[in-house]
């Protein structure tokens, strides 16, 4: 385990842009195909930063149950103490455009500042207050711009590098019985509009709404694991909870749609999340040192028993 935390964690743990995506996904993919699955690329076809691919892994057509999991990683946030709630998707979006549009409105006022301050302060004649005030005012921009748009985040352990490491250590451990019942899926965007989710339509257009998908989120580390589901799952949610052989405390929780808006799981109708973390004062589920320079240590026996949990629900050959 310790060597595929080193290489896609650490080697290829920043998948931030289209190349260093490219270059994840073709080494992934390596990892599955030799387990003797059949992978296979999907693209939307858009041109630039927002386009997207999938790796559908595994019988996609045929599969009763898809594990599915993002494998983008999201920006660097410079903020102190921030949580991400994997099943309240509202509470997390309002908390992110907080920690990403201060930064940016108290950048600008201090750029103003400065620039006002330098203009009127530095011994500046003829052509040399245009020119410094044209420099300033693009490097100002250019700062501003750098700081609301982010950068990608160098570590990503939790968020969401365990949950991959946890699927393929479950089809790792799928019969051939079980391949032709269980597909796997590596999302993109699932840190931005999950068009990597919305894509699945295009594949199973007229059968998605009747597969069920679980996904996973920031498994990684912490006290408690939650598995959020859909109104429709209690039955199926319990049976996974009861095939956990694991030593943290795991609970239910059901989702509607308040909670999944913004994440993946807004697209399925069948969803079951699995994730980890801690409760807050108002005993809500929250991740933390995700996005930051310190998403660079996890759990690893997280990864092994939430694959052994998922192994155990799904598989049909006992």
């Amino acid at each position: 385990m310790e060597d595929y935390l080193v290489r896609y964690g650490i080697a290829l743990g920043r998948r931030y842009s289209q190349k260093q995506k490219k270059k994840f996904l073709i080494a992934i993919g390596q990892e599955f195909t030799q387990l003797g699955y059949p992978v296979k690329y999907a693209n939307d076809e858009k041109k630039g930063s927002n386009h997207s691919i999938d790796l559908f892994i595994g019988n996609l057509a045929e599969a009763d149950t898809i594990l599915c999991t993002h494998y983008d990683t999201g920006s660097h946030i410079i903020w102190p103490n921030y949580r991400y709630y994997p099943l309240y998707g509202e509470k997390t979006m309002k908390n992110y455009r907080n920690v990403t549009l201060i930064p940016a409105m108290v950048a600008t006022v201090l750029v103003v500042v400065m620039i006002y301050l330098a203009m009127y302060l530095l011994p500046l004649t003829g052509n040399a207050k245009p020119i410094f005030l044209a420099v300033s005012v693009f490097l100002g921009l250019l700062g501003i711009s750098y700081l609301s748009t982010g950068f990608g985040n160098k570590y990503n352990l939790n968020k969401n590098t365990a949950s991959i490491l946890s699927m393929l250590e479950a089809a790792r451990q799928m019969s051939e019985e079980d391949r032709k019942n269980v597909a796997f899926v590596l999302l993109d965007h699932g840190t931005g509009d999950n068009m990597g989710a919305q894509m699945i339509r295009q594949a199973l257009p007229t059968t998605m709404d009747k597969r069920l998908f679980v996904y996973l989120d920031c498994i990684g580390r912490g006290e408690s694991i939650v598995i959020g589901h859909k109104a429709n799952l209690a039955i199926n949610a319990k049976r996974l909870k009861d095939n956990y052989k694991g030593e943290k405390n795991i609970t239910l929780l059901e989702c509607d749609a308040k909670r999944s808006t913004f994440t993946p799981t807004h697209f399925f109708t069948r969803a079951i999340t699995i994730t980890c973390g801690n409760f807050d004062e108002n005993e809500e589920l929250f991740v933390d040192r995700i996005n930051t320079g310190k998403d660079n240590f996890i759990e690893p026996e997280n990864i092994t028993d939430v694959a052994n949990m998922i192994v155990r629900t799904y598989s049909k050959v006992k």
